[in-house]
């Protein structure tokens, strides 16, 4: 059957337009491989007599031209082949030619044979017919083969394919290793794609089954793409991550350093310091152990070949330097700690007397005529007295403050306890003052008020 179909030359308009004939010397030349980076050796110039070519159409294999489509055309072909064969009773049957043309249909008595036509004779013989159903019993076999060889290209298709799990994992890829990145899971990642690029480029670029080649090129080339999308775009994530890692790191340091290394001015700032002093020394191990951390992200970029950019080179150099300075910027303050907290501490000394004598003033004005005069306006001794308050509340700031320096310096922490005899009766005073105020307001209501006779 496969040397008869090789005997048949239909006319090329007659086959559909992905059938490529065996050895045509008129056959264009290929086009440039697609996939050529892969190094494949070239097809080989002997081919099968017919191409026809695999794709994913709605996730289902389909190979092109169809069985049926193959069919038809050379039900085409072989009825073309019978035709040119009744081209001779076709021309000899011409009105012309018959004066010269003797037939053996001329019989005595008119009487006139049954004429039957080569091409009819042909088409009637055993052998003909014998040949149309090797030819068609070929064909349907070399299709259902390549049909079953097609079954390896199966796992690519479909809901369940890498590729439509590729394309979930891409939508969400950037959050899936959590913070901080879980390298072991991130080189998994890497090491599942690149498997999955190489096992994508063992698929043959095609297959000899029987009289057909089967063209996987535009499927492998469709192919490819997916893993080596997951593949780049990890490598285009890595430095992204490890920019996010330094840029926190350095944030988080730059909020203790300057103060770490710095020379406060004031017992504000140096009790400051010794709180920061105290929070760094306990989160150096916390940022070393996140700078290396992102070292090993840069090793990983470095172990796949994937070049560091030189921003994140220099961040890696960054976080080096400052979490140096941090761990010895703590250790230098936490040595000049006791001559901060002498100097410091004298300050404090000079300040409390001077706290109790501001209470005291604000008790003296407590005692100003003003508030037990009868003829004065509520309005005027009650913004007197708001005015005394709000001293009062800056001088009850000020003494929590001295006194948590106090603690912080360890020193003895002062008693103000004039502060809350002052608060008492200033109270007392605001709430007199308030009552009388709200009663003049009641009563200038009732003075014009007409009495009922």
């Amino acid at each position: 059957a496969e040397n008869a179909l090789r005997l048949v030359d239909p006319p090329p308009e007659k086959l559909p337009k992905h059938v490529v004939f065996r050895d045509d010397p008129d056959a264009s030349p290929s086009k440039p491989d697609p996939l050529a980076f892969l190094n494949e050796d070239e097809e080989v110039s002997a081919t099968p007599l017919f191409r026809v070519e695999v794709s994913f159409v709605d996730s289902e294999l389909q190979l092109s031209p169809s069985k049926q489509a193959m069919q038809l055309c050379f039900n085409d072909v072989l009825q073309s082949c019978l035709r040119v064969v009744g081209i001779p009773d076709r021309i000899f049957a011409h009105p012309d030619l018959a004066l010269y043309v003797m037939t053996d249909g001329d019989e005595p008595h008119g009487e006139q044979r049954e004429e039957i036509t080569v091409q009819d004779l042909v088409g009637r013989e055993p052998n003909w017919r014998s040949c149309s159903q090797d030819i068609a019993d070929a064909l349907s076999r070399t299709f259902d083969q390549t049909a079953e060889y097609c079954e390896v290209f199966q796992p690519y298709a479909g809901k369940g394919s890498v590729s439509v799990e590729n394309d979930a994992f891409l939508a969400g890829h950037k959050t899936a290793f959590g913070d901080p990145v879980d390298l072991q899971a991130y080189s998994d990642a890497i090491n599942k794609f690149r498997d999955q690029r190489d096992d994508f480029r063992t698929i043959p670029r095609s297959a000899d089954v029987s009289i057909l080649r089967v063209d996987s090129l535009n499927l492998k080339t469709e192919l490819l793409p997916s893993p080596t999308r997951c593949v780049d775009a990890l490598q285009a994530l890595l430095p992204e991550l490890m920019d996010l890692g330094f840029k926190k790191l350095l944030r988080d340091i730059n909020t203790q350093l300057p103060t770490v290394t710095g020379s406060p001015q004031d017992v504000a700032e140096f009790v400051k310091k010794m709180k920061v002093v105290r929070e760094s020394q306990q989160s150096v191990e916390g940022y070393q152990q996140r700078q290396e951390h992102l070292k090993k992200m840069a090793l990983l970029m470095k172990r796949e070949n994937w070049p560091v950019p030189e921003a994140q080179n220099a961040n890696l150099v960054m976080c080096e330097e400052n979490v140096s300075q941090l761990e010895s910027g703590a250790q230098i303050a936490e040595a000049g700690e006791e001559d901060g907290k002498k100097r410091f501490s004298n300050e404090i000394e000079k300040e409390v007397p001077s706290l109790k004598k501001k209470i005291g003033l604000v008790r003296e004005k407590l005692d100003d005529p003003i508030i037990a005069s009868v003829h004065e306006k509520p309005s005027t001794v009650l913004s007197f007295l708001e005015s005394n308050q709000d001293s009062l509340d800056d001088l009850r700031k000020r003494s929590e403050t001295l006194s948590e320096y106090q603690v912080a310096l360890g020193l003895d922490v002062d008693e103000y306890d004039t502060l809350d005899e002052v608060q008492l009766d200033l109270t007392l005073k605001l709430k007199l003052w308030r009552g009388v105020k709200e009663w003049s307001q009641l009563t200038a209501g009732w003075v014009i008020q007409a009495l009922l006779e």
